[in-house]
């Protein structure tokens, strides 16, 4: 099962002018509920989410493409070094997005897109695997699945070739290379491992939680519901999402936002459950809205 996520933004008005008084909004986003629709298509369903928003200073929406969205606070990881003076703590490593040249195989220069690990210090511990678990002192960490750890093939995180004291013996990485004075030299590498890791919520600025209505589950809520787990479930990324910038401008701003999720599997896992989800927004100050809740509905 896979899950394909988009956003449309539709409505969207501007509150701003000379002419007359703009409406004053609080700068904490605020937003309301008003549609959820179940669209079935060929080969691939929709769940479209309608909600309408209003905020102060109209800063809301990131570019997704844009580096300052993909660095602190706004990175999509947050990966984990061990502290060597103290094995129950663990210490928090963020990312930043660089565009690094190198030499690849063919001996052409070229660019990569990298997310680039940022270490406080080098010399503190090593990068948190699952084999870190097996470690005297570390017992304390989760088991491998993929809610905590994530295998990176294709992702392009990556670490200068002066901080490979971070990595193990026996860690997976692709080397890069450049060359200085005709001489090639590494310059990075990129992971190919398993790493332990924590999904920043700030890299987002659409929060959705999928409940199921399941009274007799002892983890229910006082109505029967669970937040349904897509990476236990399926190794998937949960429906959080990204929606644009949605003007240049700054002041109040309210609309409509209308968030669809596409998928190949939906009806084939929920069939006849009632469902409802819980939402919120981010805007790029991190302040977050109210949280809402649809109504409850079936596929």
């Amino acid at each position: 099962m896979k899950i394909i996520k988009g956003l449309a933004v539709l409505f969207v008005t501007l509150s701003l002018g000379s002419c007359f008084d703009p409406p004053e909004f609080p700068i904490v986003p605020q937003i309301d509920y008003e549609d959820v629709v179940f669209k079935q298509g060929n080969g691939t369903d929709s769940l479209i989410l309608t909600l309408s928003f209003k905020d102060g200073d109209g800063d809301l929406g990131v570019d997704a493409a844009a580096p300052e969205f993909n660095n602190a606070p706004y990175n999509n990881l947050t990966f984990f070094q061990t502290d060597a003076s103290d094995k129950t703590k663990l210490i928090p490593v963020n990312t930043v997005q660089q565009t690094v040249e190198h030499i690849n195989k063919q001996g052409q220069r070229v660019t990569a897109n990298l997310h680039l690990l940022q270490f406080e210090n080098l010399s503190a511990g090593q990068l948190v695997f699952p084999r870190t678990r097996k470690q005297p002192g570390y017992s304390y960490l989760p088991a491998y699945s993929c809610e905590s750890y994530e295998w990176f093939r294709s992702a392009g995180y990556a670490i200068r070739e002066d901080q490979k004291a971070v990595l193990d013996k026996t860690a997976m990485v692709d080397t890069l290379f450049t060359r200085l004075n005709g001489v090639k030299v590494a310059t990075h590498y990129v992971i190919r491992d398993t790493l332990y890791f924590q999904v920043n919520k700030n890299h987002y600025n659409i929060d959705i939680d999928f409940m199921v209505k399941e009274p007799s589950n002892p983890e229910a809520d006082e109505d029967g519901f669970i937040v349904y787990n897509w990476r236990k479930n399926w190794c998937q990324q949960d429906l959080d999402g990204r929606f644009p910038i949605l003007t240049d401008k700054e002041g109040p701003l309210e609309g409509q936002l209308r968030y669809a999720m596409p998928t190949f599997g939906f009806k084939s896992i929920f069939t006849i459950k009632t469902l409802k989800l819980r939402v919120k927004i981010r805007d790029r100050a991190l302040n977050e809205s109210n949280t809402i809740l649809t109504k409850e509905f079936t596929l």
